[in-house]
């Protein structure tokens, strides 16, 4: 197996198996939204994804786990009380909700996803469990993108499982309705899996608005590989009043403030 070290750097280390498939590629930290702390929460993200993925591949011995596991218990031990000490329940402070509720309907010009979710299982570059998908907001609303997913996102194998495709189309087809000024919550999502879509090569996505109504948005997207579509999806969105999206705010940050 060929290892490039990771750096950290625009051009992100990768490791490949003998074909020659990627079998890693971890992402460089990109920070450009409005919350406090993403540059370092990015990184730490990145090294959990890393520790992921290795334990999604990994096949040892019950002894060369217990020897690992005792490290990894200590490291976790180190660390576990300075990211205590920081923790925000349910995610995000009434500072950040109210930052995102207020570009809901007023995006700035470079329309960075980024901006709108930082902790999102799907596209959040502070969350571990996102791939992340990337993805850019066009001037005419379309919404394109792309993603690499490794063996922790695996179906039938070699293949994307089918609800982290889902997760996607769901994560796209909303960050389409929010790019149109429409802030909803998915009421409906149909998606027909037309060809297996492969693990460990960058895939292509797209979203956009098919059609938009006073209180129902429909949108669609599509899944590609080296140009082939493999998967597609179409969703009915239920608009979100500001009023409600506050609503949903100010019940996020009181029940946090309970726990």
């Amino acid at each position: 197996m060929q290892r490039v070290p990771y750096d950290n750097s625009e051009t992100p280390g990768t490791e490949t198996n003998a074909e020659g498939n990627t079998l890693f590629e971890p992402e460089p930290v990109v920070a450009t939204n409005d919350f406090k702390g993403t540059p370092g929460q990015a990184e730490l993200a990145i090294q959990v994804r890393r520790l992921i993925d290795l334990t999604a591949r990994s096949r040892l011995s019950s002894h060369q786990y217990d020897t690992l596991m005792a490290t990894i218990r200590v490291a976790v031990d180190t660390v576990e009380d300075p990211l205590r000490a920081g923790l925000v329940q349910h995610g995000s402070t009434a500072e950040e909700m109210a930052l995102v509720n207020s570009k809901a309907t007023n995006l700035p010009p470079e329309r960075d996803p980024l901006d709108y979710v930082p902790l999102s299982p799907v596209m959040g570059i502070c969350n571990p469990l996102a791939p992340p998908v990337k993805a850019s907001i066009h001037s005419n609303g379309e919404i394109t993108g792309t993603v690499w997913l490794g063996t922790a996102y695996q179906g039938p194998p070699g293949c994307v499982h089918g609800g982290i495709i889902a997760a996607i189309f769901d994560e796209l087809l909303g960050l389409a309705n929010f790019a149109a000024g429409s802030p909803a919550m998915t009421g409906t999502l149909n998606i027909r899996y037309r060809k297996p879509t492969p693990l460990w090569h960058t895939l292509e996505l797209m979203a956009s608005i098919k059609e938009k109504g006073s209180r129902k948005t429909i949108a669609v997207g599509q899944i590609s590989y080296n140009g082939e579509l493999t998967a597609e999806a179409e969703g009915i969105f239920i608009t979100l009043s500001q009023e409600k999206l506050n609503a949903l705010s100010a019940r996020a940050t009181t029940t946090s403030r309970r726990q």
